[in-house]
């Protein structure tokens, strides 16, 4: 009787003791929401997963588990400050890049100087592991401080930054940088640019962006390795894309695309909200301008194209809106301060949404399956709305001052009426959601598994990550062969010099042979 009470015990106890349980640091310090929540639905799924999670934010989160704590980094200020000069319609592509190496360093500066987060790391916590938005390769230094391996989480897909880190490949003949919304089928010129912009990147990191980043990190975190030395021992990256979503390219082991991981669990209505929303059965149009962005600080004249445009469609447009409202607001417009996104794409009503083409937006749109009409700010990345146009479930215009009242309703009719539009968002979202794996359960897996192991460095190619420029362009190979071809011809020159003298001394030392007549 007492084996089989002590093999009861065993059988009980034995998937206890053996469950892996991890320390497990969050660090979503860039003043986005949306990125915010990005982070809450892999840290709560973790968390479920019995691993002990803190995520470090700028916006307040629910309190999901039992094991997941959340400290409040106070970004108001921040997102007061930068955000206007980040996110303005006036903004163009070179002043973004420009932004991350000037104004970028006094945004960290004052993350880093927050009360509660220098509490935490005074409290001297040790982690297994760190999942980290590196915006700011400065914030490594946190890493280091709390004794974990880090996994990078990159939320808006490829890019020359992930690449740098990752030490991934990157063409120019066939990978598009992120700036530029072309294919992977270029023209001359196109590549040319692209080339170009590249250069433009790989120039600003290496003169300006990591400077910066070094004087940060030596500031605030003086007993840190150097930065290289802590870039180079980030382990994995999760990416937040997926191979529907972005041209083809080259991704080494260690970049994991786990796009779309954050709708695998539903995101649910308010009560009020759905009864609204089944209500309204001639058919939603949601319209939003993103988590970085207020409608209301909009310019007048887009503003009112935009309420114009609306008040011609015969469907219901939902608005997140903050602020006064318009006083000429058309009576088939609601405005909200704050939208559900998820919630109201999933709805049936929904026929269209209306987006600046964010990467989760456009995501969600697709796995949802509502056609879009894209809306492209100067500066943003306007590569998902190039590709939704390209694959024919939207249209997109500029959102400046050039568009047009009869060029926006006119795209929304067609895009709601043309079923052309629904079949190939469709067709994408089933691709989508036809993976060999939950994207959720793969960046759960690869989390653990960092955190099992200390790293990932069987997936991790070390020398394309720490590998100095002139190496991975194989710039010492060029000038080698160059200085053999040219000691090859030196040789040669020398040797045919040497061959014509010794020819010529011959013939000048051979007696000259008088013919008789």
């Amino acid at each position: 009787m007492q084996c089989v009470n002590y093999l009861f015990l065993v059988l009980i106890l034995t998937p206890i003791l053996s469950t892996f349980s991890a320390k497990i640091l969050g660090l979503f310090l860039y003043p986005s929401r949306q990125h915010a929540l990005l982070g809450t639905a892999l840290f709560a799924e973790l968390s479920a997963k019995g691993h002990e999670v803190t995520m470090i934010s700028t916006f307040e989160q629910p309190m999901v588990q039992k094991k997941f704590r959340h400290v409040l980094v106070d970004g108001t200020q921040i997102r007061q400050k930068y955000s206007p000069s980040l996110m303005s319609l006036n903004v163009s592509m070179w002043e973004h890049i420009v932004f991350s190496n000037s104004e970028m360093k006094y945004m960290i500066a004052e993350l880093l100087e927050d009360s509660s987060l220098r509490e935490f790391l005074d409290a001297g916590e040790k982690y297994d592991v760190v999942v980290s938005e590196l915006f700011a390769e400065a914030l490594l230094g946190i890493s280091h401080r709390v004794n974990a391996t880090t996994v990078s989480f990159n939320p808006t897909g490829g890019s020359y930054e992930l690449d740098y880190l990752s030490g991934n490949s990157h063409p120019y003949s066939y990978v598009p940088n992120a700036f530029t919304a072309y294919s992977d089928e270029m023209t001359f010129w196109q590549r040319f640019a692209n080339t170009y912009v590249n250069l433009f990147c790989a120039f600003s990191k290496h003169f300006f962006n990591l400077p910066m980043q070094r004087s940060l990190l030596k500031y605030y975190f003086p007993d840190a390795p150097p930065l290289e030395d802590l870039m180079n021992s980030v382990e994995l990256h999760l990416v937040n894309s997926y191979y529907l979503f972005e041209t083809p390219r080259p991704y080494l082991p260690n970049v994991v695309q786990i796009g779309g991981f954050h709708l695998q669990k539903p995101e649910l209505l308010t009560v009020e909200l759905l009864k609204q929303l089944d209500e309204l059965k001639n058919g939603i149009i949601l319209f939003t301008v993103g988590s970085h962005r207020k409608l209301s600080d909009f310019p007048v004249q887009i503003v009112e194209t935009l309420f114009a445009s609306f008040s011609k469609s015969s469907h219901n447009v939902l608005v997140q809106y903050e602020g006064p409202p318009p006083s000429n607001l058309p009576a088939n417009v609601r405005l909200m301060p704050w939208l559900p996104q998820r919630a109201v794409l999933s709805h049936p009503n929904t026929k269209l949404f209306i987006t600046p083409g964010g990467r989760s937006s456009v995501v969600e749109a697709i796995y949802f399956a509502v056609p879009m009409v894209g809306l492209h700010a100067p500066g943003d990345d306007d590569s998902q709305l190039s590709m939704m146009a390209n694959r024919g479930f939207g249209v997109c215009f500029r959102l400046d001052e050039e568009l047009r009242e009869e060029q926006l309703s006119g795209a929304i009719r067609n895009v709601v009426a043309d079923p052309v539009y629904k079949r190939a968002i469709m067709l994408e979202s089933e691709l989508f959601k036809r993976q060999e794996m939950s994207p959720l359960d793969k960046a759960v897996y690869w989390v653990e598994h960092v955190a099992k192991h200390k790293g990932a460095k069987r997936v991790k190619s070390q020398p394309a990550a720490a590998m100095p420029l002139y190496k991975y362009v194989l710039l010492d190979v060029v000038v080698a062969s160059a200085a053999l071809l040219v000691m090859f011809a030196f040789i040669s020159l020398w040797l045919c010099k040497q061959t014509y003298r010794v020819l010529i001394r011959r013939r000048q030392t051979e007696p000259v042979k008088h013919k008789i007549v």
